[in-house]
Order: structure tokens, then C-alpha cells, then sequence
């Protein structure tokens, strides 16, 4: 049985739809066919969802701090660009756990909002994480 929707996103152009479900999935829609891929986390539950401002990027947050971004390309399956895994007691960049929102602010931007009332920028850039991964104490994982 597939769990209620808990959070969706509709990209800015209007053709596809990203939605998570209580029973820990993550689905893109294609609006036009209704077709939808299942996007893969390691999460036990995705919480929120959201598109990037010109609708080539995906960002998704997990139940466990976990941050996930896709690439999106028309005509192609969504690729997994970028993974952050938080240190235990704290999110990416110190964020307090657990973070309860996320929304872009820039085209590798996003906005991490917090149970604890903090907002913070997370830079998205995948060079600079990799280069920042072991002082931040943040596992970092590419592709697929």
C-alpha cells in the first residue's frame, strides 16, 4: 500500500511534479503523460521537496538530515549529482538537527530551514563540498 503525499513541488515550467509520500518514496511526474520515475534515497523518509528556480535541478530532504540534488535534462532520466550526510548531532555547516524545510534561493542555492527556527544558505556547488567534506565532517557522495 503506498503511503499519503507529504510534500510536493511543481517545477516552473508546469511539466513535471516531484512528490514524497509517507511511505518513504519520491516520485517525479511528468504532468503531460502522467508517467513518473522513482527517485532513490537512503533516507528513511523524504520530507520536503524542491525544484530549482529554472527547473534543472531537484532538490530533496530526508527525515535524517540527509540533502539530495538531481540534474534534470528534458528527454533524459534524472541524474544524482550530490548526497550530504550530516555529522551525528548536527546538520551540513553546523545546521542544528533536524532541518524541516528547504526552498532555492539561486540557482546552486538552497535554503535549509530548522526545527529550531534558523534558516541557513547551503552553497550547492559539488567541487567546493568535496573540497570542504572533511572539515565540514559531512559525507559527500556523486553520481549515481
Amino acid at each position: 500500500e503506498r503511503g499519503g503525499p507529504e510534500s510536493l513541488s511543481l517545477s516552473p515550467d508546469g511539466r513535471r511534479l516531484a512528490v514524497t509520500a509517507d511511505d518513504s518514496s519520491l516520485r517525479l511526474f511528468d504532468a503531460g503523460t502522467g508517467a513518473w520515475t522513482q527517485l532513490a534515497t537512503e533516507s528513511p523518509q523524504t520530507k520536503a521537496v524542491a525544484f530549482g528556480p529554472d527547473g534543472s535541478h531537484l532538490a530533496a530532504l530526508g527525515a535524517d538530515g540527509r540533502l539530495y540534488v538531481w540534474a534534470l535534462s528534458a528527454g533524459s532520466s534524472p541524474e544524482r549529482r550530490l548526497s550530504l550526510q550530516p555529522p551525528a548531532g548536527g546538520g551540513p555547516q553546523g545546521l542544528p538537527r533536524p532541518p524541516n524545510g528547504i526552498g532555492w534561493i539561486g540557482p546552486n542555492t538552497l535554503a535549509v530551514a530548522t526545527s529550531a527556527g534558523t534558516v541557513q544558505a547551503l552553497d550547492l556547488d559539488e567541487a567546493a563540498w568535496l573540497r570542504r567534506a572533511e572539515t565540514l565532517d559531512v559525507e559527500v557522495a556523486t553520481g549515481p
